[in-house]
């Protein structure tokens, strides 16, 4: 966990940094935070944590992988959907399931 943890430090000292500029009342650029998540998530892909889907993102349905936000019915797995809240797997398992809504095309 150490090696990890030591991939992770940067990014994690960036947003707490970033957090307390925040609370302070200044607010750091957002695209400085986003970069700083990117590297975050970059530091737990070497652990063996993935996204699931990126907003907007149309990909086809899978009920083990995605928690469908629409009204009514899930829909049938292979539907088009659009990701709404991206989910976190971690060596395979799903920890947290991607939100999505029919696709639209837009």
């Amino acid at each position: 966990w150490e090696e990890a943890l030591q991939q992770l430090a940067p990014a994690l000292a960036y947003l707490a940094t970033q957090q307390g500029l925040w609370a302070q009342g200044t607010s750091p650029p957002l695209s400085a935070v986003f970069q700083n998540l990117e590297r975050l998530f970059e530091g737990l892909a070497q652990i063996g944590v993935e996204r699931i889907g990126h907003p907007s993102q149309p990909l086809p349905y899978q009920p083990q992988e995605h928690q469908f936000l629409g009204e009514g019915t899930p829909p049938p797995p292979g539907t088009p959907v659009s990701v709404r809240l991206v989910g976190l797997r971690f060596h395979g398992k799903v920890l947290q399931k991607a939100g999505v809504v029919l696709w639209r095309g837009d």
